[in-house]
């Protein structure tokens, strides 16, 4: 072990002022002002720094959110226009701050027909379109049967269910 590493940190304790400090005349009790000062202002610019950063985190999350959601309703909407289908539902889960999953819940005839690769096609297309250094979503799609359990699919993370109104 080298020493640089072997050198263990001084506690705040341990500081003494230098005798050019002692020598400049400041009463114990300006030093004492400063110091203080010194020890809040490093305490509330923390807290300050931290809040801010806490703020900015939770907007950038709450923006991805909706903007996961607005995705994915807008995608289920063209789903429905372009292969003429009333979708079964569509489920939403946080991957994490900036990574999306939706769950696209569509017709059986559908799942299994000839037009579910053109299906495919148009979520990769919109994961693409959607994928930035902040922000990523991706779509999964299941087939409505009888035996789907919402329930599991609520358990596995999928905690947002659309309801549009109409």
């Amino acid at each position: 072990m080298s020493k640089v590493s072997s050198i263990k940190a001084a506690e705040p304790v341990s500081w003494k002022p230098t005798t050019t400090a002692k020598e400049s005349r400041l009463s114990d009790e300006t030093v004492e002002l400063v110091v203080d000062a010194y020890l809040k202002g490093k305490k509330d610019g923390y807290k300050a720094a931290r809040n801010a950063d806490t703020r900015a985190m939770s907007k950038t999350f709450q923006g991805n959110l909706d903007r996961a959601m607005m995705i994915s309703s807008k995608l289920l909407r063209e789903i429905e226009d372009i292969f003429s289908v009333e979708m079964s539902g569509l489920y939403l889960k946080i991957e994490d701050k900036f990574s999306f999953t939706a769950a696209l819940i569509i017709p059986q005839n559908l799942y299994y027909s000839k037009n579910r690769r053109q299906l495919t096609e148009l979520l990769i297309k919109a994961e693409v379109e959607n994928c930035e250094d902040l922000f990523g979503i991706s779509f999964t799609i299941l087939p409505a049967k009888e035996s789907l359990n919402l329930r599991k699919l609520f358990l596995n993370g999928f905690i947002f269910q659309y309801a549009p109104k109409h």
